[in-house]
């Protein structure tokens, strides 16, 4: 197949100009060439927002023939309330990759793909693009490297994102086993074994590895140590300085007259650049210089005028498959020493040993003193990067995919055949019902429009006692007395568990699909649930939601461009995550659909908590997730819930709610005798948002609060003067006694 009639897509938070001396964006960068270079097309998303303008590296890809696009380009953006930012960035990619892309890459950090990938899991027209994950590095990874525990919900929030995109993608690769060893190792959920590739970075020398030549003379002593990297953690700076610091007070840094840090400054405990070089001065006798405003070319060019009397130091923490690496074996003559952590032994493989460490201090000062006492010599004569043959595997591999992108295609057909509606008669659709007689009308009318139809509608009347909602109820039951599939029934009340208990035992339909009788259906809410479950084979979907306030004028009643464009607020739930679980409902609205057997088996809604105790939705599908079965969200709005200040929801105690959740995350964590954490961290949950200014006592579901706060989602500045205010506050109460 001719590779001009294959649209390739590559998905990167980075590039090189716009995010100087990324590995991400380094990769991204190479392999675009080398696909250009094979003839074939190629576009180019770009996802990070940065303060380098577009026009500054878009025309270097549109030289190339490359439709590049910065998904920010003003520089920065902020996520409508509801979504989690990374995860409106993925349903930007979304939007932005082509209909008719054959082949999308993309990179782990970030989750990118996360949105695409679950929307094709419930589109049919979407299935035939193949998807191939990069493991790169994501962020639990990169904190892990830092010695950073998680710290926020957000940061499960975008762990979560980037694992889901990884486990639903066609195809994973890897440039190291060591990746695919650590993602084992952290549980992530990977496609099958023969569905991963380990596939070494793609290279291309600049013309200084092609020309340089080894120095013909070498000095009797190294005169400058550089650190070679970004300047964090992860990146071993601390470990380097602390090394340093031991080696000078051994007095075994006598001929060293320079300590240069090369890279852009990152996260260490020792603050800015500035702060870094002071720290070194105060221990060393020797000039300690930054040079962190250099882009990957002078910084090599750097070394190789250097190689002849310079050590190069690379003590990474851990590493996927350092580019540092590659870009120093491939200077003729360099000295250089690197820890063997991550993937950075197989990048050389066993000619790079004699030049590697363990990533702690005692075998990194033993190499230094070792390396410093014999002196510059030439080394690596046979560790050199093999750039060919990683290019030709990454050519290969995409081959690879082009075949298998073709076999995808779906084939032409004229003239153009309609989607057929899926049949809905397997769906038993309940709606309880008691005292809410103003909205019902909406709720059944809005079902009367679905674009797909045949589904049976079950409908009780747990004991209203409002006159007008008890001759509503009766209206509506002679209305659609004449569907065989509506069945309307009147009961004493029970409460809305039991009433849902009740109407699911009414029907016999393979899906049970709830929904409230103040919400309102989008058209298509029937037709994409049965779709979307059919197609994934889950047991259970959920869906964003759309919510307007009580009073309002209605969706759907709404005309124009304007619709769907100016919501209360949002909430768009993550999935099936049950460490989120426990902090708020990470799963969805109980307006979802959901296998008949997988509610049977978990013994349906519970009955022994109080009908005035609210969150049983969340009880339900919390319990799903518990007993193994799979649940998924459909990135789509397919309904409308009305915001009431009368609801169950904002008039029932919030700590018996909550209790109702927790005694789940109990009982499971009672069978290793750690179920006081449950409690724990709900506890500091609501403790921390005592410490945020005008943080509402409601649950997060609420619009004032649509999203959790926690501690370092609030600038620090705001945590320090809502302390003071408490300080003040209990001061003078202190003064008045």
């Amino acid at each position: 197949m001719p590779p001009r009639a294959v649209k390739t897509v590559i998905v990167t938070p980075q590039v090189p100009i716009a995010y100087p001396n990324g590995g991400i964006g380094t990769f991204a960068d190479h392999f675009i060439n080398l696909l250009v270079e094979a003839g074939h097309r190629v576009a180019l998303i770009q996802t990070y927002p940065t303060g380098v303008p577009a026009k500054k590296w878009v025309p270097e890809y549109e030289k190339k023939g490359v439709d590049a696009k910065p998904l920010f380009p003003k520089g920065s953006f902020q996520a409508p309330v509801g979504f989690y930012p990374w995860t409106y960035a993925s349903e930007l990619v979304s939007a932005a990759i082509p209909r008719d892309a054959d082949i999308v890459y993309y990179a782990d950090w970030l989750g990118n793909g996360a949105v695409p990938v679950r929307q094709r899991r419930f589109d049919r027209s979407r299935q035939n693009q193949l998807v191939v994950n990069v493991l790169h590095g994501n962020s639990e990874w990169h904190r892990q490297g830092m010695h950073l525990w998680t710290s926020t919900f957000e940061e499960m929030i975008l762990d979560f994102q980037e694992r889901y995109a990884a486990k639903h993608s066609d195809y994973v690769v890897a440039p190291s086993q060591y990746m695919f060893g650590w993602a084992e190792k952290n549980s992530w959920e990977l496609p099958p074994l023969e569905r991963r590739r380990v596939l070494k970075y793609p290279f291309y020398p600049r013309q200084l590895h092609l020309d340089h030549q080894a120095p013909e003379t070498y000095g009797e002593h190294y005169r400058e140590i550089v650190f070679f990297g970004r300047l964090e953690t992860r990146k071993g700076f601390e470990l380097f300085v602390e090394a340093l610091i031991d080696l000078q007070a051994r007095d075994l840094l006598a001929h060293i007259e320079q300590i240069t840090l090369m890279g852009t400054n990152g996260q260490h405990r020792f603050g800015p650049v500035e702060e870094a070089i002071r720290t070194l001065k105060q221990h060393l006798t020797c000039e300690v210089i930054g040079l962190t405003d250099r882009d990957t070319l002078e910084a090599q060019s750097y070394l190789a005028a250097r190689a002849h009397d310079t050590l190069v130091v690379i003590p990474s923490l851990s590493e996927t498959f350092g580019f540092t690496i590659i870009e120093t074996s491939l200077i003729a003559g360099i000295n250089v020493i690197f820890s063997n952590a991550g993937g950075i032994p197989e990048v050389l493989g066993e000619a790079g040993r004699d030049y590697m460490f363990e990533p702690y201090l005692a075998p990194f000062i033993r190499k230094l003193e070792n390396w410093l006492e014999r002196g510059p010599r030439t080394t690596m004569p046979e560790a050199r990067y093999d750039w060919k043959q990683a290019n030709a595997g990454w050519l290969g591999f995409h081959e690879e995919m082009m075949e298998i992108a073709h076999e995808r295609r779906p084939a032409p057909q004229f003239p153009a055949v309609k989607p057929s509606v899926p049949d809905a008669s397997c769906v038993d659709i309940c709606i309880p019902f008691y005292n809410l007689g103003g909205y019902l009308e909406d709720a059944l009318e809005s079902l009367e429009k679905q674009t797909a139809q045949d589904f049976n509608v079950y409908i009780v009347d747990d004991g209203s006692t409002d006159t007008a909602s008890k001759r509503i109820f009766a209206q509506m039951r002679q209305r659609y007395s004449q569907n065989p599939r509506w069945h309307f029934f009147e009961q004493a009340n029970q409460g809305v568990c039991a009433a849902r208990n009740f109407l699911v035992a009414q029907g016999s339909g393979e899906y049970v699909l709830f929904m409230d009788s103040d919400n309102i259906a989008h058209p298509t809410m029937v037709q994409r649930f049965v779709e979307g479950i059919a197609l994934s084979c889950d047991d259970c979907l959920t869906s964003y939601m759309y919510v307007f306030k009580d009073g309002e004028e209605l969706p759907l009643k709404s005309t124009g461009a304007n619709v769907g464009l100016n919501p209360y607020y949002l909430y768009i739930p993550i999935g099936n995550y049950l460490a989120a679980g426990l902090v708020e409902n990470s799963f969805g609205d109980l307006n979802c659909i959901m296998k008949r057997s997988a509610f049977e088996a978990v013994g349906g809604f519970t009955l022994d908590y109080p009908r005035y105790v609210n969150q049983e939705d969340r009880e339900l599908l919390t319990r799903l997730s518990m007993h193994g079965f799979k649940l998924d969200v459909i990135p789509e709005f397919l309904f409308y819930y009305r915001y009431r200040e009368t609801s169950r929801l904002r008039t029932t105690s919030h700590y018996l709610n909550e209790s109702r959740i927790l005694r789940n995350y109990e009982a499971i964590l009672a069978k290793v005798g750690m179920e006081d954490i449950a409690p724990l961290i709900l506890g500091l949950k609501y403790r921390t948002r005592e410490l945020v200014p005008g943080s509402p006592a409601q649950p997060a579901q609420d619009p004032a609060d649509p999203m959790e706060y926690l501690v370092n989602r609030v600038r620090w500045v705001d945590l320090v003067r809502a302390l003071r205010r408490k300080f003040r506050k209990n001061w003078q109460a202190l003064r008045g006694i």
